[in-house]
């Protein structure tokens, strides 16, 4: 106790730093799994990553999760592209998850496809929206919306390195996926 006495600093700093620690912790926390936030653009349901085997968090396997997407995708997947990754989130707030599914080309831009499929009422997978050629993509789940990163190249840029990169955000919005805002930053010039 006399430590602490003697460094009031030092005590008001770490006092500090918990609290900091702490905020973030539940602001992480509420994001990641709280409550939904409402809004007129929103993603119900919860994002689940495929893996071998795995089913839903309830235990058994929603029938989109049982969708061999290679083999749907199959023609898309030349010239040495592959699927990446595949994600379940409901997409249009019915109920009923859709697939993401990203698929990463070859070359030094390392460009990305992505696809949203859903299931009609035969239970066959069909495109609800798809990206091709995106520079350096990713595409994140962020609350209730996707979010497609894409390089943006200066004059001179190596492949490896864009200059600056654009965001795209889309959200299901009257039937189907749509960007509703661009953010950009100009490359240095």
């Amino acid at each position: 106790m006399n430590f602490w006495q003697e460094h009031p600093r030092l005590a008001t700093v770490v006092a500090l730093a918990v609290g900091v620690g702490t905020v973030v912790f539940l602001y992480v926390l509420s994001a990641v799994g709280g409550p939904a936030h409402k809004s007129d653009l929103t993603v119900a349901g919860s994002v689940a990553q495929k893996t071998a085997g795995s089913g839903a968090a309830g235990g058994s396997k929603a029938a989109i999760e049982q969708v061999d997407f290679s083999q749907v995708l199959a023609p898309a997947l030349t010239g040495g592209k592959s699927v990446r990754s595949t994600r379940f989130l409901d997409l249009k707030g019915d109920g009923q998850e859709e697939a993401l599914i990203l698929v990463r080309g070859q070359g030094a831009r390392r460009p990305l496809d992505w696809y949203v499929y859903g299931l009609d009422n035969a239970g066959k997978a069909v495109k609800l929206f798809g990206r091709q050629g995106v520079a350096a993509g990713e595409v994140q789940v962020q609350g209730p919306q996707l979010v497609e990163s894409e390089g943006v190249y200066a004059p001179g840029d190596r492949d490896c390195c864009p200059s600056a990169e654009k965001r795209t955000y889309y959200a299901w919005a009257s039937g189907s996926l749509t960007a509703f805002k661009t953010e950009a930053a100009p490359p240095p010039s």
